[in-house]
């Protein structure tokens, strides 16, 4: 089984090291280059993960975990803005007769921090799709970066602690913590379906 996890590992995070190196050489403005291209790469719309995960071999736990919260919050704050204020007319244009946008539209016009908090919450939801679908809605950018802040925070903890795990795993074969990083995650993806029919 460990063997299997490394393998996986090493395979999903290819760029990683690489982005890592890069990161290190650059010192006290490490901090500040990780966050940017985080940014971007958030607004852009491409996969965030390799940036958490290299948060996490760069700056450890805590910090990994509190640079990429910021990093994501900014850049879903950024890919809102993008689509809510200059995209919006031809995204309701395209969009508009969708009926997962319609409901989305009614649902979160009554609990718009909750059903924001709940989309977030899960680490396997798409994190780009959402910030496009919710500049489509009523949510107000307070609430919607609140409810992102907040919401991201166990998927980030997850994700930077399978970095950090994973590089004590490969530099000193401690497996352990990476299996319970992998666990932590699991049960973090299906958690929102365990909610769901336990609700019911």
């Amino acid at each position: 089984m460990c063997n299997t996890l490394a393998v996986s590992y090493k395979l999903s995070t290819g760029c990683k090291d690489l982005l890592s190196m890069y990161l290190q050489g650059w010192g006290i403005w490490a901090v500040p280059l990780f966050v940017l291209t985080y940014v971007l790469v958030a607004v852009l719309g491409l996969p965030i993960t390799i940036h958490t995960l290299t948060g996490g071999v760069v700056f450890g736990l805590i910090w990994g975990t509190v640079w990429s919260a910021l990093a994501a919050t900014l850049g879903a704050m950024g890919a809102f803005s993008l689509t809510r204020y200059l995209f919006q007319d031809w995204a309701i244009t395209t969009f508009s007769k969708h009926k997962l946008l319609a409901k989305m539209n009614q649902s979160f016009s009554h609990n718009p921090f909750n059903l924001g908090l709940t989309l977030r919450f899960a680490p396997i939801a798409p994190f780009n799709l959402i910030n496009f679908l919710l500049a489509l809605t009523p949510i107000n950018l307070k609430v919607y970066t609140f409810a992102t802040l907040i919401g991201v925070i166990p998927g980030t903890i997850a994700y930077t602690w399978l970095g950090t795990s994973g590089k004590n795993a490969f530099q000193e074969g401690d497996f352990l913590q990476l299996i319970f990083a992998s666990t932590f995650l699991i049960f973090l993806s299906i958690s929102p379906l365990w909610l769901n029919n336990w609700r019911r």
